[in-house]
């Protein structure tokens, strides 16, 4: 006969988050879509001495030359220390070939911190040590880099520089979750190639929640086949307070078995590694039998395919070694970057130290303190598995996409609007508020005069009519009586229906187009880890941030 405590543990996983899943493992595949990067590899240039020669008027004398120091090789080390300064921890330095140096970055797909702090990091090895690939997990090596040339605009953006509008609006993009670290340079820069390292089959394998019942209920069997009238009495009375997330902790905390087991699952530090899961499900039927559990026939499928699936997320480790090694073959000299999960980075390590080439495992400092600081909530990470948008609902992804029937090539194109339409906020009421600080009353021409002819739909970039945007009009543009400007701009969409932003600049804030890329993601990622979600009051709709200083309350209409 079946215990009650299957049935109450399903009954706990499906009516709470609070059920601890395997570490995502499998990266949404990128958002954005249009031509392809071409990949620049880098060129040393050599350079002689500016100096003039001036023709001697007397016999010189001959002056011994010291010899021109030779420059000291950078090894691996060294450019992974300084890469991970203050935001990371190096796991694992190799020496090997000079000429193929790897850098793998240890990652949680679902923490905007651990993005962020890799960003910083991506950036120093693009500015400092020449990085122009990067490798992503969840992009099919088969498919080619990823197509981000949208985003590039001459005069292109450069080390060093300050930072533009559209610089920040995509900082604060990556700050939200709409997009990882290695998209988030490739649209930076126009000459990073974001290459696909994942295998396409392997990827399309996937966790179901009936798999991960299954397997729930098999250790929760397992537990309470040992318990004795005293724990059994302990556990019910958690479950008739429906304190469920304590009742789980408990239940496996009564056998040596799955306390062991359930420890090593939730360790948020040193993430358990995908052949660990394998080992892990290879136990639980012996461990069941042990018990006197028998799993139904549903059951047991589920199990199967839940080893099965853990066995795929292992053999992607491998495919994306020998992916990631074919982009360092074609691209000798500079660095490159992989970022991937950290359940995968046990196998990788051991594969790449086989290899040959100079590597570093970093994994960063969210992840290294266990910090739960920046985690996406688990509707927002399923949304972003589906390939929507982040967005809750009252913001601008949420607007441009629906819920209703998720589509891929749409949502790409949606998170490529989200960015114009953002910029072009982000640019009129900067543009409003200096006219103001001036001492002057802002119009749309004295703003900028091409956005008169867009109320008329001339002019619109492509990349808003191709998201059906067909008109842009500034409907207001008012100054309260702290010197706050509010530009009030509706955007009229192909279906008759229109989409409003009241974007203002937030109080106390400083635009950030003073600050180099460096320093605005520094910032950016210090302000991810400190603080804490803004929590929604009866009643209350929450203004967007789209960027460094201006804020957004957006409503749809028809």
């Amino acid at each position: 006969m079946r215990s009650r405590f299957a049935l109450a543990m399903l009954f706990a996983l499906l009516m709470t988050a609070c059920a601890t899943p395997p570490p995502p493992t499998s990266q949404p595949t990128a958002t954005a879509v249009p031509p392809t990067a071409t990949a620049v590899p880098p060129t040393a240039t050599f350079v002689p001495p500016a100096a003039t020669r001036v023709p001697p008027t007397v016999t010189p004398t001959a002056t011994p030359v010291p010899p021109t120091a030779t420059p000291v090789p950078v090894t691996m080390k060294d450019i992974a220390t300084a890469v991970a300064d203050k935001v990371a921890q190096v796991v694992k330095v190799v020496e090997g070939d000079p000429k193929r140096m790897l850098l793998v970055f240890d990652e949680r797909h679902d923490s905007r911190l651990t993005q962020m702090e890799i960003a910083v990091m991506l950036n120093r090895l693009y500015e400092k040590y020449g990085l122009k690939h990067i490798g992503l997990e969840g992009q099919p090596h088969d498919k080619g880099p990823l197509k981000l040339d949208w985003a590039h605009r001459k005069p292109y953006y450069q080390p060093g520089q300050k930072i533009t509008a559209r610089e920040d609006v995509l900082v604060y993009s990556l700050m939200q979750g709409e997009i990882g670290s290695a998209e988030f340079m490739g649209l930076i820069y126009n000459d990073v190639v974001v290459d696909g390292i994942d295998d396409a089959k392997l990827y399309a394998v996937d966790a179901t929640q009936a798999m991960d019942d299954a397997m729930f209920v098999y250790m929760g069997e397992i537990a309470w086949a040992r318990m004795n009238e005293t724990q059994r009495s302990t556990l019910q009375a958690l479950f008739d307070q429906k304190k469920y997330e304590e009742a789980r902790n408990y239940a496996f905390s009564t056998f040596k078995f799955t306390a062991d087991v359930w420890a090593r699952m939730t360790d948020s530090v040193n993430f358990m590694q995908m052949e660990e899961w394998v080992e892990l499900l290879d136990k639980l039927e012996p461990e069941a039998e042990k018990a006197g559990f028998t799993p139904t026939a549903e059951e047991k499928k589920n199990l199967a395919a839940m080893r099965d699936w853990a066995k795929a997320m292992s053999q992607r480790s491998d495919a994306m070694v020998a992916n990631a090694l074919k982009v360092l073959a074609a691209n000798p000299g500079a660095p490159v970057a992989i970022t991937v999960g950290a359940g995968h980075t046990s196998r990788i390590t051991e594969l790449l130290a086989k290899s040959g080439v100079s590597f570093a495992v970093i994994r960063p400092r969210s992840i290294a303190e266990g910090s739960k600081a920046g985690l996406l909530a688990s509707d927002e990470y399923n949304r972003k598995v589906k390939g929507q948008s982040v967005a809750p609902a009252g913001f601008l992804g949420a607007m441009l996409e629906g819920r209703k029937k998720p589509q891929p090539t749409a949502e790409k194109i949606g998170y490529i609007a989200q960015q114009e339409m953002k910029e072009i906020l982000q640019l009129m009421v900067n543009s409003a508020q200096d006219l103001v600080n001036m001492g002057m009353s802002p119009t749309i021409v004295s703003m900028d005069s091409r956005w008169v002819n867009w109320k008329n739909g001339e002019g619109l970039p492509v990349t808003l009519t191709a998201v059906g945007v067909k008109a842009i009009r500034v409907e207001s543009v008012t100054t309260n009586a702290d010197g706050i400007t509010t530009v009030v701009v509706v955007f009229t969409m192909a279906d008759g229906s229109q989409i409003t932003g009241a974007v203002s600049i937030k109080a106390g804030s400083k635009q950030k187009s003073s600050a180099h890329l460096e320093g605005a993601l520094v910032e950016a990622t210090e302000t991810v880890r400190t603080s804490k979600p803004r929590e929604k009051k009866p009643g209350e709709t929450l203004k967007e941030d789209i960027c460094s200083n201006a804020e957004v309350l957006w409503k749809k209409s028809g």
